[in-house]
């Protein structure tokens, strides 16, 4: 028995080119002239017939040319022997190649490109690998879609990259070769998924692997309402009349475009908005043709700043995917002011507060040694307005306005 792939040095089964076998007087050697290879099914059981002859010795000055074996003789020619005798005998060989752990799983298929949608429920097949172990001809008859579960069991074990499956969203089935989704996909978060695909043999010395890519492509669902992008507007100055165009307000959504997922959008005001929103607010939705589409804001009434300085405007935003998805934004505009009323009577005070922080000092070291612990503090100094110690003194003002009505 001998192992396949071994080297040439270490003088396994060989044959020679011209007589296949290397001979002294008494013994022969097989010799290996290439390797041997146990997944090459003809070469796994050889059978050699030996055969093994008499050798005739001659003299050197005779030895010009090899005598042919002839009964008769021929007294004329000294060249031939009177007799010449040769005794043969046949042995035969069996070898048996021994297999060793030299090949890598193959596997059937060690590229895949798929597309999975979003919303496909954890646990479900995203797809199937199967590999073979040349070493072992074998493969799990269960991994076959025709459900016969007979056959020899494949030594296979697969496994996935942990570097392309960091979030973990898949996992496969070890003995099997079934990707499995594992968590709940996003388009809006990954929207391509690259997966290594390990298989290993089982061999106790030394496991062998290969690897195979898996490409898995997330599509779209209409799962992310559109929300509006600028919510601020310019500010307006008070007593324009209407209508005045108070800005333009757009809409993203985070869904894909191309799968009809977004655009183009419709806005309007929210039904359930206050009547003075109602009532001094317009708003107008324009579908360009090939455009993501758009609003523009527009006044009713004139605006008063004395009376409100800012409105906070709902504006609910449609896409165009199914089903539709909607979400409210909160539009601010700000009402400028301008000089429009007249001046009146008004009156103001003003509170003066004067310490002085050398009785400060000293009431609180007072209150460090007096106090044993009680909760008792006698009174802080009063407040002075002494000018004439005015160095020593922080002056804290007060002063309140009223003017008229405001």
């Amino acid at each position: 028995m001998t192992n396949d792939n071994n080297r040439l040095e270490h003088g396994q089964l060989s044959m020679n080119q011209t007589t296949g076998i290397a001979a002294t007087n008494t013994c022969a050697l097989l010799l290996l002239t290439r390797p041997l290879d146990y997944e090459i099914a003809e070469q796994r059981f050889i059978m050699l017939k030996i055969l093994v002859s008499d050798i005739i010795n001659v003299n050197v000055q005779r030895q010009q040319q090899q005598q042919p074996y002839n009964n008769h003789h021929d007294h004329d020619n000294d060249n031939y022997y009177d007799k010449i005798v040769k005794h043969s005998d046949i042995s035969y060989i069996y070898i048996k190649l021994r297999d060793i752990n030299d090949n890598r799983p193959k596997f059937l298929q060690n590229f895949q490109n798929i597309t999975i949608i979003e919303t496909l429920p954890i646990g479900s097949i995203v797809a199937k690998f199967m590999a073979i172990d040349p070493d072992h001809h074998r493969i799990s008859m269960d991994q076959h879609d025709d459900g016969d579960d007979s056959g020899p069991v494949n030594n296979i074990h697969y496994s996935l990259d942990e570097q392309t499956n960091r979030q973990k969203y898949f996992q496969i089935e070890s003995d099997t070769g079934i990707v499995r989704l594992n968590r709940k996909l996003d388009r809006e978060t990954i929207a391509v998924h690259l997966i290594k695909i390990i298989a290993t043999d089982m061999d106790d010395e030394q496991p062998l692997s290969s690897m195979a890519t898996l490409v898995i492509n997330v599509d779209d669902y209409n799962d992310n309402a559109p929300f509006i992008i600028n919510t601020t507007l310019p500010s307006i100055s008070e007593n324009i009349h209407p209508p005045i165009r108070l800005g333009n307000i757009y809409a993203f959504d985070r869904d894909d475009y191309m799968k009809g997922n977004g655009p183009p959008f419709t806005f309007r005001i929210d039904p359930n908005a206050s009547k003075i929103i109602r009532e001094k607010f317009r708003l107008e939705s324009i579908h360009n043709v090939g455009g993501d589409g758009h609003a523009i804001l527009y006044s009713r009434q004139t605006f008063d700043r004395e009376q409100q300085k800012q409105y906070r405007i709902p504006i609910v935003v449609n896409d165009s995917g199914y089903p539709s998805l909607s979400s409210t934004s909160i539009v601010t505009i700000t009402i400028a002011d301008i000089n429009d009323n007249d001046m009146k009577d008004g009156w103001k005070n003003v509170y003066v507060f004067n310490i002085d922080f050398n009785q400060q000092q000293q009431w609180q070291t007072k209150i460090n040694n007096n106090n044993d612990g009680k909760d008792e503090s006698p009174p802080p100094p009063p407040l002075t307005t002494t000018k004439n110690r005015a160095k020593r003194f922080v002056t804290f003002s007060l002063f309140c306005f009223h003017f008229g009505d405001y």
